[in-house]
């Protein structure tokens, strides 16, 4: 009788990370929608917009920080970085892709990217592990 294969979840694995890019991306899909309903309803400045943006990445990054460290079980933050820097770099090729030349610039880049790889380092350390 031969036996089953089963595809390993685990901080390598690329089915874990799948798991926690897609728990992510819908994380950031419903707060955008909550945010731009907001936006509508309460006709919110433009500085507030940007305020919601980066709680938005933060807690998606956090989220898949947070998974992606309790599938390491160890060096969770740092797993929580590699995590954040993924999400970040998805995100940034999506964009080119959908609106090309759209970019606001390489501070705004380098924030972003610093407050996503934050979020997925907060996300590691406050895993528990396997």
């Amino acid at each position: 009788m031969e036996e089953k294969k089963t595809w390993a979840v685990g901080a390598g694995s690329g089915i874990g990370w799948l798991k926690a890019l897609l728990v992510s991306y819908l994380i950031s899909v419903l707060l955008l929608l909550l945010l731009s309903f907001l936006l509508w309803k309460f006709s919110w400045k433009e500085s507030w917009v940007q305020a919601g943006i980066v709680v938005i990445y933060l807690a998606s990054s956090f989220s898949g920080g947070r998974m992606a460290g309790n599938m390491a079980g160890k060096r969770r933050f740092l797993w929580g970085i590699c995590f954040g820097i993924v999400y970040f770099a998805i995100l940034i090729i999506v964009s080119a892709v959908f609106l090309p030349g759209g970019f606001a610039g390489a501070g705004r880049l380098l924030w972003a990217a610093a407050v996503c790889a934050v979020g997925g380092m907060a996300g590691g350390m406050t895993a528990h592990g396997r």
